[in-house]
């Protein structure tokens, strides 16, 4: 492993591990504060110490696109539409950094370009697709544990035993972790203990993704083990001697799993009464998963009316829940759901629409032209050696599968930092092949060069700091929101006490929450 960056390395490699699985046992902290205290800690820290670490080196390394720019773009155009938004503390940094939000974009954007330029080798991208690959591992064990022995089990982990958040998160990185080990197993050579473990992960994620059922991961699961079968038929043959390179051909899995979720999105009917295969499935487990949102054509119809009102920027980030009760159809008042605020539509991209505006729609497009683009440099310049195609192969379908799967899922905090953190690793890969350029700065070269890069760096310092501080806030005050919210349900609490719990956690973050 290379010496450059080494300590900057270790921290996002952390972080990129620990992300997924971590919370707060007993309850301290939700989740989501939880996670947001994680990821603010960890991109800052990770980026204060690459800063030092190319002060110490006096050169810089940055990989050359203009998908780049436009990821850095992005949070500057949350920036922009949050402060033009009402109230701008929801759309800059809103409860605890929550999805869509100028401080998620700006988190993930960071956690991108760090990534693309931390892991610079091979080596360093198998690193850290192995950590993602034990981490989803890690949860699909829980899951499962409590699917087949009941909820009371592991009582450290929350109700569903999944610490990505809910069934449908689960469900997407069983997906992943399903198309990960098939890919793994097709490509690289492994000793007979490993083959096995990935033959029961994949079985084990496989299961998780028929018994959970969500209708988004199944579809995007099943398109995606279709391109990764082509894959191994037209593409990856080519390079290999023989058709396969264990006791199984590499395509047999995706076909597995694409007829699995195949079966269980045609949910056929498997009894005389009529009862169908899922609804056998999800009463032998006692799994109810309920997925109730916008549809695509309401998502638009409210980002059309918000646009005529606010075209530029939009009603700001974080702010569809409150764009969805005013211009809701009014069919939906006749429903149970008349009163919810919904806070994404159809998926997340689509509700960028209503919350961004003409000029964050235009920038998500280039965005994800731009990431076409890299799909496409890296399929017709697949690099000879085994371990390069691998690391570029397994980061493209990841962070393509995320991607795609937001625009018709709103994902969790941990899963969108996963889309973003996915495409550095592409481009990290794109880079050690030698497909895109990579500028290398000399901070030295010369007296202007030292002092510019002085005061941006001061200027990067002390904005991660302020950041620092805010997620901070945020954290502490949650928590004491959090023992207001505990002590209320117990009875025989005094007022008082929790009075004096929710003016704390005002002094540090006052919300409406």
């Amino acid at each position: 492993m290379p010496q450059a960056h080494k300590h900057s390395f270790l921290i996002t490699l952390g972080l990129i591990f620990l992300l997924p699985i971590f919370f707060i046992p007993g309850g301290a902290l939700s989740l989501l504060s939880a996670k947001s205290a994680l990821l603010t800690l960890g991109v800052i820290v990770a980026l204060l110490t690459f800063i030092y670490e190319v002060w110490q080196s006096k050169t810089l390394r940055l990989p050359k696109h203009h998908f780049l720019v436009v990821v850095m773009l992005l949070p500057v155009l949350y920036a922009l539409s949050a402060v033009l938004s009402t109230p701008s503390s929801l759309s800059l940094f809103g409860y605890s950094f929550e999805v869509g939000t100028f401080g998620s974009m700006l988190l993930g954007a960071l956690l991108l370009i760090l990534i693309s330029t931390i892991f610079s080798d091979t080596s360093r991208i198998l690193t850290a697709l192995s950590a993602v690959f034990v981490s989803f591992s890690i949860i699909a064990l829980f899951a499962g544990i409590k699917v087949v022995f009941g909820p009371s089990t592991l009582l450290g982990v929350n109700n569903m035993g999944n610490p990505l958040g809910n069934w449908t998160d689960l469900s997407m990185a069983c997906g992943l972790l399903a198309l990960f080990s098939a890919l793994t197993l097709g490509m690289i050579p492994l000793k007979l203990s490993a083959r096995i473990l990935l033959y029961v992960v994949f079985a084990l994620s496989t299961i998780l993704l028929a018994v959970v059922h969500f209708g988004t991961a199944l579809i995007f699961t099943l398109i995606a083990s279709i391109l990764l079968a082509l894959y191994f038929a037209k593409v990856e043959k080519q390079f290999l001697n023989i058709g396969h390179i264990g006791p199984m051909k590499p395509i047999v899995l995706p076909i597995i799993l694409a007829v699995v979720c195949l079966i269980f999105l045609v949910n056929p009917v498997v009894t005389k009464g009529g009862t169908k295969l899922g609804d056998i499935v999800a009463d032998t487990f006692n799994i109810t998963n309920t997925d109730v949102r916008p549809s695509f054509s309401a998502t638009l119809g409210i980002s059309k009316a918000v646009l005529s009102q606010a075209g530029l920027f939009g009603s700001g980030p974080n702010t569809f829940g409150h764009d969805w009760l005013i211009y809701k159809p009014a069919t939906v008042n006749g429903t149970p759901f008349w009163g919810v605020a919904f806070p994404f539509g159809a998926g997340f991209v689509p509700t960028q629409i209503a919350s961004t505006g003409i000029l964050g729609t235009a920038l998500w497009l280039a965005f994800f032209a731009l990431l076409i683009a890299l799909i496409f440099k890296a399929i017709s310049h697949m690099p000879e050696s085994r371990a390069s195609r691998f690391v570029l192969v397994s980061s493209l379908f990841l962070s393509v599968f995320l991607w795609a799967a937001s625009f018709l899922y709103a994902p969790s905090l941990t899963m969108l930092m996963l889309a973003f953190a996915f495409s550095g690793l592409l481009v990290a890969s794109l880079c050690e092949s030698g497909l895109l350029p990579v500028r290398h700065i000399d901070l030295a070269e010369s007296v202007q060069t030292r002092f510019v890069s002085l005061f941006l760096f001061g200027v990067v310092v002390v904005g991660a700091l302020g950041l620092g501080w805010i997620g901070g806030e945020k954290t502490v005050s949650a928590y004491y929101f959090k023992k207001a919210v505990d002590l209320s349900n117990a009875s025989g609490t005094p007022l008082v006490d929790i009075e004096n719990q929710l003016i704390k956690a005002i002094q540090f973050a006052p919300a409406d929450i």
